[in-house]
């Protein structure tokens, strides 16, 4: 299997690796309105990675997380802090 990028609508992106693990990168999906309908319901996530801390980069963060037991990796404190605010606790940097 090679490499798979899916574009989910503004930054949000989806890679597949060939070893089958999922990245989320900038999960902002329920409310995304680029994002195809049939792709709101990810097969799983097993890495996510957060660029800032504006809502249309992490939105849908916390939730995700907890659905799929992955950890946040924000990429600057301010989304870190933006996590924390909604009481998210596991993010990693």
């Amino acid at each position: 299997m090679q490499t798979q990028i899916q574009w989910l609508g503004h930054s949000t992106f989806l890679i597949t690796s060939p070893n089958g693990k999922r990245i989320l990168i900038d999960p902002w999906v329920q409310g995304n309105p680029a994002c195809p309908e049939g792709a709101k319901q990810l097969p799983g996530v097993d890495i996510m990675l957060i660029t800032h801390g504006h809502s249309d980069h992490c939105a849908d963060a916390v939730q995700i997380a907890k659905t799929y037991q992955s950890r946040p990796s924000p990429a600057s404190t301010r989304c870190t802090s933006t996590l924390r605010d909604t009481g998210y606790r596991r993010c990693s940097r």
